[in-house]
């Protein structure tokens, strides 16, 4: 009864989903009628500018920073691609260059992928937060991604997955940091989250045709 319930709970961990969104922030606003709240307004007010081919940006998230993508999620996120590629060249965030970005009080990694995409003069950034929570046989790997214009900050879309990496290892950050997903864990989750990669670009391609 144990192993089935820990089965099924595999599955229910193990599913994706995403959205796209490449709606006009203008329209939303002429359609919904005058927003009072001046911050609502701003954030409602993004306009999207795909197109392609584009230099895409890959920011890997952990503990909210910018580190070095192994090679094994690199495969994952961009494998099959053709050449050339009508999506143009995917380019990973280097963790170097973050350093050189002033970071402000409370800035967000999300901001700080931002800006380093735009120090390194990409169009798009493919942002995945990793995280993990539980222990032992409970232990579960989440990844959160979404995918950003450089320029405006405008969300295209995002995704979401969890996957049991029991006994897959994991790292300590820092003395009394929070242990944190190992390569093996994280190499396990991407891969889980690779599907819904190819799904979100080849939709985000066809709409900007």
């Amino acid at each position: 009864m144990r192993r089935l319930i820990l089965a099924l709970t595999l599955c229910v961990l193990s599913a994706c989903s995403n959205t796209v969104q490449s709606s006009s922030g203008a329209a939303f606003l002429a359609d919904r009628g005058p927003i009072t709240d001046a911050e609502i307004a701003k954030a409602a007010a993004g306009e999207p500018t795909l197109h392609f081919p584009a230099k895409i940006g890959i920011a890997r998230i952990i503990g909210r920073d910018i580190t070095a993508i192994p090679q094994g999620e690199l495969s994952a996120l961009t494998k099959e691609r053709p050449t050339p590629d009508p999506l143009g060249q995917f380019v990973p965030l280097s963790s170097m260059i973050a350093q050189t970005i002033e970071r402000e009080t409370n800035m967000t990694a999300t901001r700080l992928a931002q800006l380093t995409a735009a120090r390194q003069h990409l169009d798009y950034v493919m942002i995945y937060d990793l995280s993990r929570e539980g222990r032992g046989f409970g232990a579960v790997g989440r990844a959160d991604l979404m995918v950003m214009d450089v320029r405006s900050g405008y969300i295209y879309a995002t995704a979401a997955t969890a996957t049991n990496v029991a006994g897959l290892g994991t790292i300590r950050r820092g003395w009394w940091g929070d242990r944190i997903l190992s390569d093996a864990a994280a190499e396990k989750l991407v891969k889980t989250l690779a599907p819904d990669v190819t799904s979100i670009f080849t939709t985000l391609y066809q709409r900007a045709q």
